[in-house]
Formats: structure tokens, sequence, C-alpha cells
């Protein structure tokens, strides 16, 4: 039988009789005459291809380094970092190679285009087996970086490709919503966060100051690295500690801090909300004339105290690497 539908609840025959699909015997399968056709399906094709390059800076991966000004962003020869001081994996940021510093930016300002950047160094198969124990790892979905290569159907179950992706964006808590291109594609899926997923493949500029360490200096034998959150329950007083301080705030120096942990105060407070939370502020006893220092493209600055402040407060609140406050003992 043909016909042309009417909407969605029935077929006109070429008689002019109306047959509600309900009423047909839909198991032999329905024939649709005229769809589409190759133009079309060529011409879907080439706009995805063209909407694939375009981007906004929120998509830009860790460790590009911009081959032009972006207004709003940063400048030409900047590198991009991701910026952990929230929520989250961290927003893409520009950090001068030069200073460490990040530029100000506003990134809901920037429109989509075909902005000029390097794409990012990956990290070799020896690298990879040094840090994650082979050349292809895997790791919890809310593990991913942006920068990261898997395979679409790993993240996406609509994928219709396996072929491999790269991560550009991760959000959400118990539920991820992960977005992926590549040259001909992009796309959006949602997998459980203690989904397990195969990484192909890394960008040196996605590592965190742990893993640059441990490239930087195997021999060291560092020990894992730990969340403060952990590191509160194993009553640490007297241990030292290497401590990865976020960049990008008035209220906190950022990079390696090394020192001897005190004590840990606590501090009762109650949210706008009325729900009362813990701060606990870490008492780090540091060296007078520096502690250390991180080289490399987008690495923060070394910190350094002054005559007679050798002590810091480092306030927590939920996250781990979330630091909240600074409070110099004088």
């Amino acid at each position: 039988m043909e016909g042309t539908a009417t909407g969605r609840q029935s077929l006109a025959t070429d008689t002019g009789q109306k047959i509600r699909f309900n009423d047909l015997d839909a198991a032999p399968g329905i024939i649709l005459v005229d769809a589409t056709s190759p133009e079309q399906i060529a011409a879907d094709a080439a706009a995805a291809a063209e909407k694939a390059k375009k981007r906004t800076p929120a998509g830009f991966l860790p460790g590009e380094v911009l081959a032009e000004d972006i207004k709003h962003f940063g400048y030409a020869g900047d590198v991009v970092r991701l910026n952990n001081t929230g929520y989250g994996p961290g927003r893409p940021v520009a950090v001068s190679p030069e200073t460490g510093q990040i530029k100000d930016g506003a990134l809901h300002r920037v429109q989509a285009g075909e902005w000029k950047t390097t794409a990012p160094l990956r990290l070799t198969e020896e690298q990879k087996t040094t840090l994650y124990g082979a050349p292809q790892f895997s790791v919890p979905v809310d593990n991913l970086r942006p920068g990261d290569v898997v395979a679409a159907t790993e993240i996406d179950n609509k994928a219709m490709t396996k072929q491999p992706v790269t991560i550009t964006q991760v959000d959400g808590g118990g539920t991820v919503n992960i977005r992926y291109r590549n040259d001909e594609l992009t796309g959006e899926g949602k997998k459980r966060s203690e989904s397990e997923v195969t990484v192909l493949d890394r960008t040196h500029g996605a590592l965190n100051g742990h893993e640059l360490l441990t490239l930087a200096r195997p021999e060291a034998g560092l020990p894992p690295r730990i969340g403060l959150r952990h590191l509160i329950r194993q009553q640490p007083a007297g241990q030292h500690v290497l401590l990865d301080l976020p960049s990008g705030r008035d209220d906190l120096p950022g990079g390696f801090v090394t020192g001897r942990i005190q004590g840990i105060d606590e501090e009762h407070k109650s949210s706008g909300a009325g729900r009362s939370y813990t701060v606990h502020h870490f008492v780090i006893e540091t060296a007078e004339n520096g502690t250390g220092s991180g080289s490399g493209h987008g690495l923060p600055p070394p910190h350094r105290s002054g005559p007679g402040q050798h002590i810091e407060r480092i306030g927590i609140t939920r996250q781990p690497q979330q630091l909240a406050s600074v409070e110099r003992a004088q």
C-alpha cells in the first residue's frame, strides 16, 4: 500500500482514503520514499564538517597554543590550561608562558570561530606507561579530561561510529555529560560516573602537578597523589607534604608549596540556606625563602614567603584540592 503521510496519525492513499497508522500492519516494515537523497546526505555531512571547525575557547584543549590574539580570552603565544579553582574539571584559561599568569577573560563573550591554534603535545607511549602502567589505560568516566582520546561508542550509546574522538568538555555528577569531536563530527553523550572508559591518548597539558613531577623525576619514587579531603582522615600532623595550589586567585598563592603539617583547625559555618558545614584549615609550616618551583608551559610560578611569615592557613571545603582561603600567621 502506498500513500502520503498526513501528520503523525494517518496515511492518505491515492484514492483519498485515510488510514490510521495504528490500523496498518507494520510487521513487514515501512519504506519512506523521497525522505532523503544522496545530495541531501552530502549537504548534511558538509554542514556538520563545517560546524566542527568552529570552536569557542570553552572547547580548547589543555596544551593548545594560541596562534592569534582572541579578544576576551588571550594573546598569541599563550598556552591553554585548565583552571581548577572551582568545582568540576576546570575551565580553559590562557596562561602566559613567560610569567605563568592567567589572563583575565570572559569565555561567554567569545564567538565561535575557526580560531588558529597549535595542536597540543601528546604523551608518548613511554610516558603513558610511566604514569598509568600501559599506553592505553582505563579510568572512570568522571576522571576523563579534555583532550583525552576515546572510542565514540564508549562515551555515547547513540554514536554511529567507533572511530576515535577527542573529549572537549566533561560536566556533571552522577551522570556525566561528555562533549566530543573529531575532524568529521561533533557529538555529546551521557554516562554514569562509575562507568569505565579506555583512554587511547592524553595531552601533556592535561597533566596535574604530581604527574608532571613524576615524568620529570621518575627516580624520586613519589608517593601517590591524595586529595586534601582524604588527607584530613589520616591525622597528618608532622607529615611533610608538597601541595599543588591552584593559580589565578588574588587570595591564594599558586604553585608548589612544600612544608610540614603542624595541625588542622576546624571552623563551623552556616550557608545562606541555613545548612551547616565545616571548613578544615591546614596549618603548614613552610621554608622561609621559598618552597620549590614549577617550570614549563602554563605552570604557576613558585610561591615565596617573606621573612617572619613561615605559616599559612589553607582552608578547604568539600572538594579535594578545593582550596578556599589563605591567612598568614605573623
